[in-house]
């Protein structure tokens, strides 16, 4: 349920009458913290909570701090229906190629509610339903009439593969794209800048 004001009612907090942004961020850790109750393996904790902690320091948009924690030779690869497999290699190229490119496409306050999340061997796999606030400018070089300032709501599936190396060391993301809406849809429905909400929870830097 949505109010008037564009803040989605739901559960306790809807009982509470406590307001929650369609687009919240505080969603995004959820998931990790989930996986990691009663898990004991020393192993499995210490990538769930590097797996955790990078979603985390994401959302509250210190991409820097998640780009330098990565492992020496990051690699992120990227699948989606839009051509073949894409991948980033370095650093700087993941600075450049991934997030300065998505941030120019949406707005970096994405709401991420993992509903699946494993581990085993060197890798965590993560799945769950997405928004995000797309920029009117991205919509417009694809050919749809928007307002070039605004921002407007799409809904995706994303899976997450989490490689680790031999020192358990995050070495990047294998991304799997799963959108909802054709771009089409996505224009149909324009954001409030007070539909966005933004990370407040803790950023648990690894032991």
């Amino acid at each position: 349920m949505i109010d008037s004001e564009g803040y989605l009612m739901i559960g306790r907090r809807r009982r509470e009458g406590i307001r929650v942004p369609l687009i919240d961020p505080n969603k995004n850790p959820v998931g990790l913290d989930r996986r990691l109750e009663g898990e004991t393996d020393p192993a499995r904790r210490r990538m769930l909570e590097e797996v955790r902690y990078h979603i985390a320091i994401e959302a509250a948009l210190n991409i820097e701090g998640a780009i330098q924690r990565l492992a020496p030779n990051p690699e992120y690869v990227l699948f989606s229906n839009q051509g073949p497999p894409v991948t980033i290699a370095g650093k700087d190229a993941i600075r450049r190629d991934f997030y300065e490119r998505l941030v120019d496409e949406i707005d970096p306050r994405l709401e991420w509610d993992i509903v699946r999340c494993l581990v085993d061997g060197r890798d965590v796999i993560t799945e769950g339903k997405q928004k995000s606030a797309v920029r009117g400018s991205a919509l417009i070089r694809q050919g749809f009439d928007a307002d070039p300032k605004g921002l407007y709501l799409q809904y995706a599936q994303h899976l997450v593969i989490w490689p680790f190396d031999e020192d358990l060391r995050l070495i990047g993301e294998t991304i799997f794209f799963g959108y909802m809406q054709s771009p089409a849809e996505v224009v149909k429905r324009p954001l409030k800048a007070e539909e966005i909400g933004a990370y407040s929870g803790p950023v648990i830097v690894p032991s």
